[in-house]
């Protein structure tokens, strides 16, 4: 791989297509803390494309979907509110639930838009506000009636 594992401007991710959510987790750990502020580029490694934005945009719609597959078991879908929310019986550790917040902080950060649907119960507690009844109802109608 021609792109260098760090750079004084910019904050490098290299990544395997086949071993994308292992390698995220791995270099996005690695990042010193003020580097994941500076702008991001993302290389698959094997590939020779120039990350100007679409490598980038594709590396967090890939990695996002794999994320939220039920196969993955970190989220379940809710199928009343078209949401996703936290699977209870997931044997996903910490460090994967980290990289679910690091990778969508990074992307909110970054402006790449992605389709992750989230519930605004989850928006609250992120804001140190209580859910309520009402939000139960919007996230499970059936549930919270």
């Amino acid at each position: 791989c021609t792109m260098p594992g760090s750079h004084s401007d910019m904050c490098i991710l290299r990544v395997r297509r086949t071993h994308l959510v292992e390698d995220a987790l791995e270099e996005i750990s690695r990042q010193y803390r003020k580097d994941l502020f500076k702008p991001l580029r993302v290389h698959f490694i094997g590939e020779e494309g120039i990350d100007a934005g679409g490598v980038k945009k594709e590396f967090f719609q890939l990695l996002v979907t794999e994320l939220m597959s039920p196969d993955y078991g970190m989220l379940t879908f809710q199928s009343e509110s078209n949401t996703y929310w936290f699977n209870p019986y997931s044997l996903e550790g910490e460090e994967q639930y980290m990289l679910l917040g690091l990778v969508l902080g990074l992307a909110v950060y970054n402006r790449v838009l992605l389709d992750f649907p989230l519930p605004l119960a989850l928006y609250k507690k992120l804001l140190g506000q209580a859910p309520g009844l009402r939000d139960l109802q919007d996230m499970q109608p059936t549930m919270g009636r």
